[in-house]
């Protein structure tokens, strides 16, 4: 994440541009919050 600027800001941007199948998928979903929690430590 360091390499290359990203932070959680940008994460949320880029799921948020995710087809409606894949932002409701649970698997997917749950993911992205464990990434950003490990990350970052933010819930």
């Amino acid at each position: 994440m360091a390499r290359f600027g990203v932070d959680a800001g940008m994460l949320h941007e880029a799921f948020a541009r995710l087809p409606e199948r894949f932002r409701c998928d649970g698997v997917i979903v749950d993911n992205l919050r464990y990434v950003i929690e490990d990350l970052w430590g933010e819930p």
